[in-house]
Formats: C-alpha cells, sequence, structure tokens
C-alpha cells in the first residue's frame, strides 16, 4: 500500500510544523496499532507511507484492508496544543504477482493511489 496525507500541508501551514510532527507520529502509530504482526509500515518521507501486507490473497482482500486501514483515521489527530485535526489518507495499491519488481510495485500503488485522491478531490469540489 502507499498512503498520502489529504491536506496535510493545511496542518503545518495552521499549527506550525510541530502539530504536523505530531500527526506523522499519531498516524505511525495508528498504522502499526492496525498492522499488528501481520503487516510492515514504513515511513517513506514527509506524510508517504508505506504498508506491506502479508496473508492477503486477492485484489478483494485488499480492498477490505484498505477500507479498514481508511477508518484508523477517521478519528481526529490530537495537535497537543489543545486543538485537533482531521485528516484522511489516499490508499493506493499494487498488487506483488502483478509487479516484477520492487520498484514496480511501488510505482504502481503510487500511481493508484494519485488516481484516489484525484477521485476525493473532484468528490469534494
Amino acid at each position: 500500500l502507499f498512503l498520502d496525507g489529504d491536506n496535510f500541508k493545511a496542518v503545518n501551514d495552521t499549527w506550525g510544523h510541530a502539530a504536523g510532527d505530531c500527526v506523522l507520529i499519531e498516524a505511525a502509530s495508528r498504522m502499526v496499532q492496525f498492522g499488528a504482526k501481520r503487516h510492515q509500515s514504513y515511513r517513506l518521507g514527509g506524510d508517504e507511507f508505506a504498508m506491506i501486507l502479508y496473508g492477503v490473497y486477492s485484489e478483494s482482500d485488499v480492498q477490505q484492508v484498505c477500507a479498514a486501514l481508511t477508518q484508523q483515521f477517521m478519528r481526529p489527530f490530537d495537535l497537543h496544543n489543545g486543538h485537533t485535526a482531521d485528516l484522511s489518507f489516499s490508499i493506493g495499491f499494487a498488487l506483488t504477482w502483478k509487479n516484477l519488481s520492487v520498484e514496480s510495485l511501488l510505482e504502481q500503488a503510487d500511481r493508484n493511489m494519485y488516481q484516489v485522491k484525484n477521485q476525493r478531490s473532484k468528490t469534494i469540489s
């Protein structure tokens, strides 16, 4: 999976980088808790994260994991300054059995994430 924060820049611009750091730490914590010992979570940089899924055998399984993971970000994020912020994450995925290398897997998941992000922005507009 490839995850990217939606409107994360607004958190930094409104509340400052310390608040943004709180969001990133909390997002990472929620991903790790969600994955437990089954899936591995990684921060790629900025507000981009990746998750490697294990024990997933179909595209339908991946979509179910994505839907469940999306729910983990529905609770507001505590900015540790007396305020909270709502932040969602766009999630794209790629399947290992359709990609020949780690690079192509990550590139495909990234492209799919941007499709999700673009669909969301059209829905909101």
